[in-house]
């Protein structure tokens, strides 16, 4: 709000925006949820080459969590987005309860993907253990931190600026 508004030749989409939500964020939340979904196989027994039908309850379980991981990472990012130079955080997550509604919903789409049977059998997903589900959620405040410091790291150069002091060679 305290910025003029966008020329008429500003866009909504741009480069780097774009490289920001989908090279950026997008690639390192898809590491993530990847993560999640062969730790799942491997501590299932898998083992690469193993072909699982789609019915397997270990490839649903892995499945479950991978979507659950998703999940939790575009909650970080809705945190992280909230503002394009600041964390986020800055004014607190209590003042919108639209915001509050949003995640306390999304979070419990998370929970029933896992562990409600009749939203598992439509998505095909199974349940895991809860510290998977717990080790799934670390993927928010990592996603969330390294947002936070390319943030940190991009203000000087957008701002056109020379770098603080701490930060030249």
């Amino acid at each position: 709000m305290k910025r003029p508004p966008r020329g008429r030749s500003g866009r909504l989409l741009d480069t780097r925006l774009l490289l920001r939500s989908y090279v950026f964020l997008g690639l390192l939340e898809a590491a993530w949820a990847m993560f999640m979904f062969f730790l799942v196989l491997h501590l299932g027994g898998w083992r690469y080459g193993q072909i699982l039908a789609a019915g397997d309850p270990l490839y649903r379980a892995a499945t479950g969590v991978t979507l659950v991981s998703v999940v939790f990472a575009q909650v970080a990012n809705l945190v992280g987005r909230r503002y394009e130079e600041r964390s986020g955080l800055d004014r607190g997550l209590l003042r919108n309860p639209l915001l509050l509604i949003g995640v306390a919903l999304e979070l419990t789409f998370a929970f029933a993907v896992l562990y409600w049977a009749p939203v598992g059998a439509v998505l095909a997903t199974g349940s895991v253990a809860p510290w998977l589900v717990a080790l799934a959620a670390l993927g928010a405040p990592i996603l969330f931190l390294a947002d936070l410091a390319r943030k940190r790291l991009a203000r000087p150069v957008a701002r056109g600026g020379p770098l603080p002091r701490k930060m030249r060679t």
